[in-house]
């Protein structure tokens, strides 16, 4: 159900304004025609948007609006009816009414939960690991049967485990509605969770074939939503973004003492799955939940650049991405970024990551130094980096992780949660 209850003014103007849009549709091959009930439908939708503006665009509407009168249409087919032409030669104005209603009522219904999976293809796992309420990582077996995922083995070849995250909003095919862009936000949380304490690393980009430009051709993975008040028959299937897909496949245990670790892990590598739970579960315990507090926000915020960062293949943006990323980590809400913020920062990461006065002044020289080249890559002085600015893209990157540990675990222990 819905986490707020629309006003029955609400309902009965977008109800009308449904009733208005099915006036106008027609249909052909057992569908609603775009074009018939085009601007109609938009104009619910864009009312529809504003009483659910988190949960919903203008364009799901058309979705499963669709989808209802779709539905509706299957019996009379199945009888032998005409279904083309004017809706309202199809069905009898009472039963347009009672389409509308249902188109309406699922309305109310949203936000809905989603039990979505993404695949990890070189992470195994051979049992359930639970870490939180919203976010579990599990063995193919686990899911293959219940999920349907034989008949869509083309979408997660080769998955050897896939991360399940709990979530709400509005399914569809479009990356970009609700339930799957928060469902991604989580996962790029959870991803730069598992770097930050060990779990996870990168191994080497994968070779892949080359169209006839020389550009790579890189296998887009998908995520797989499961409408909980469903049956697991209702699937919706989305390509991920290809920056999130390349990177799911070269994410690895820390369990390969001969994989690179750029990731400054290599004493912490992971020797059982109950260990990656005890690594895990409390930190996820702590950031996996809603409403976040103010500290827990600013921590995702960071993990999600964090990941972003690494994601992306140009090295500048990287740079940029992870900046971004220490800002939110270090960062106050409300301070203003042209009154000494570098300086701010840099001394913050000093003393939280300096134990004596002299690593403090190190730290805080390689800080300044990093906003330097923050500063000439955004004003466009600097387009590619050289060889010393890499080096503080990797030092960038190694004193986000250590940041981000020490304030989760600080969050952890403020939470009653304190890791071992």
């Amino acid at each position: 159900m819905s986490d707020k209850l629309l006003h029955k003014n609400a309902i009965s103007k977008i109800n009308g304004k449904f009733r208005n849009a099915l006036a106008s549709c027609e249909i052909a091959d057992g569908v609603p025609t775009l074009e018939s009930w085009l601007r109609p439908l938009w104009d619910a939708g864009e009312e529809v948007h504003k009483l659910r503006p988190e949960w919903l665009a203008p364009e799901d509407v058309f979705v499963f609006a669709t989808q209802i009168v779709s539905d509706a249409l299957v019996p009379l087919r199945s009888a032998g009816r005409k279904v083309d032409g004017p809706i309202i030669a199809i069905f009898q104005q009472e039963e347009i009414e009672h389409l509308a209603g249902a188109i309406t009522d699922y309305v109310q219904s949203i936000p809905r939960d989603y039990k979505i999976l993404f695949p990890l293809p070189a992470v195994a796992v051979s049992a359930p690991i639970d870490l939180s309420e919203t976010v579990r990582l599990v063995p193919p077996s686990s899911v293959e049967k219940q999920s349907g995922l034989a008949s869509l083995s083309r979408h997660f070849q080769g998955a050897q485990s896939y991360v399940v995250v709990t979530t709400k909003g509005y399914a569809t095919s479009w990356i970009a509605s609700s339930a799957f862009r928060n469902a991604i936000s989580t996962l790029k949380r959870f991803i730069y969770l598992a770097f930050t304490f060990g779990v996870l690393t990168r191994a080497e980009p994968i070779q892949t074939m080359a169209d006839l430009t020389g550009n790579r051709i890189e296998p887009i993975a998908s995520g797989l939503a499961e409408d909980m008040a469903n049956d697991s028959s209702h699937r919706i299937l989305a390509y991920l973004p290809v920056d999130v897909s390349v990177l799911l496949r070269r994410i690895m245990l820390n369990d390969n003492e001969h994989a690179k670790l750029p990731l400054y892990r290599l004493q912490m590598q992971v020797k059982s799955e109950r260990e990656i739970k005890e690594r895990l579960a409390r930190p996820t315990a702590a950031l996996f939940w809603e409403p976040l507090s103010a500290e827990a926000s600013g921590i995702c915020s960071a993990m999600e650049w964090g990941f972003d960062a690494l994601a992306d293949s140009n090295e500048t943006v990287s740079f940029i991405k992870t900046c971004i990323a220490l800002e939110a980590a270090l960062g106050e809400e409300e301070e203003d970024i042209n009154d000494g913020i570098t300086r701010r920062l840099a001394d913050r990461c000093a003393f939280l990551l300096g134990p004596t006065p002299s690593a403090r002044r190190a730290i805080r020289k390689e800080f300044k130094e990093i906003y330097v080249t923050r500063s000439r890559v955004v004003h466009g002085k600097v387009t590619r980096l050289a060889r010393e600015q890499l080096s503080q893209l990797s030092s960038a990157t190694y004193y986000l992780q250590l940041i981000l540990e020490k304030e989760i675990n600080a969050l952890t222990t403020s939470a009653g949660l304190r890791l071992k």
